[in-house]
């Protein structure tokens, strides 16, 4: 499998590393130096030879991946309007 990094902002490739692990310490590094915000605009995905790429993680969910302390998603409270 390949791993590859998206900006999910600007749909641009970061990178394309041969491990997970090797992706996830490029995460780690762009956070170190953009800060956690630019770290939201991040995702992680993955592609088998000649298969789909998968989306396997973005934002908080790949920075937690990652081993950076992000915030848990906060749950959807739905209620009555008016």
């Amino acid at each position: 499998m390949i791993y590859s990094i998206w900006d999910v902002e600007f749909n641009n490739l970061v990178g394309a590393y041969e491990t997970e692990a090797a992706a996830l310490e490029s995460v780690r590094e762009l956070v170190e130096l953009n800060g956690s915000d630019y770290g939201e605009s991040l995702a992680l995905g993955g592609q088998e030879e000649d298969g789909p790429l998968l989306m396997l993680a973005e934002g908080a969910a790949l920075l937690r991946r990652a081993g950076i302390n992000a915030p848990a998603p906060m749950p959807v409270r739905r209620r009555a309007i008016g």
